[in-house]
């Protein structure tokens, strides 16, 4: 069950996901958006929501790619 987003931790996920193109040398692809949001809401669902953090991102990430593979 989805709710609203949480604006100050959507800030901070997209901000993990840059982090993550920039170390992989990869421009924003045009597709952030929808990238951000999936794992917005695999952190949301999956992580301790009060003491997640930059591993719990690449993982949503990971599980993302996994995702558009199968």
């Amino acid at each position: 069950m989805k709710t609203k987003i949480d604006s100050q931790k959507y800030k901070e996920i997209v901000g993990f996901v840059i982090d993550i193109f920039d170390r992989i040398d990869i421009d924003t692809p045009s597709n952030f958006q929808e990238i951000a949001e999936y794992i917005y809401w695999d952190v949301y669902y999956t992580a301790d929501w009060d003491n997640w953090h930059d591993g719990d991102v690449a993982i949503g990430f990971r599980r993302w790619i996994e995702n558009r593979a199968t």
